[in-house]
């Protein structure tokens, strides 16, 4: 079942008013190498990165949270089934999903930027599953929660 190129071409018209700002304002601020820096920075906390890039702060301010509709109870169910089953979907994202994520053509461009999927990929892996595990892990989505 695919979504047709319809659904994609509508898909790839939309934006995000605030990123677009953020990345023309880190842009003309520091150029495009910028986001080498960016995305391989060696940090999991939010207010460190706007340190080393004050320019995004106004971002993070604007999106720490959540809008008023999203399910927070069906969100915590879920942070809930998470913490149940962390080992075994840590190995499996590590062992067979994420490998195969970074094969996909559009997603490894992404990926590429940070220069770590070829010089450390098991740095960058651990980065991806700590990604996961704060989009998963309890108070996630709390106001600056790791998932927000």
């Amino acid at each position: 079942m695919g979504w047709g190129q319809a659904r994609v071409d509508f898909l790839a018209t939309q934006t995000d008013v605030l990123a677009d700002r953020t990345i023309k304002i880190l842009v003309e601020a520091r150029g495009p190498e910028c986001f080498g820096q960016l995305f391989s920075a060696d940090t999991n906390d939010e207010l460190s990165l706007e340190h080393q890039f004050p320019e995004i702060a106004d971002f993070f301010e604007g999106t720490c949270d959540l809008p008023n509709d999203v399910d927070l109870k069906r969100i915590h169910h879920g942070e809930e089934v998470f913490l149940d089953h962390m080992p075994s979907a840590a190995l499996i994202l590590l062992a067979k999903s994420l490998p195969e994520g970074y094969a996909a053509p559009r997603l490894s461009k992404i990926l590429s930027i940070s220069g770590l999927l070829k010089s450390h990929p098991y740095k960058r892996l651990l980065a991806t599953l700590q990604m996961v595990i704060n989009v998963s892990s309890a108070h996630g989505f709390s106001k600056r929660g790791h998932a927000v």
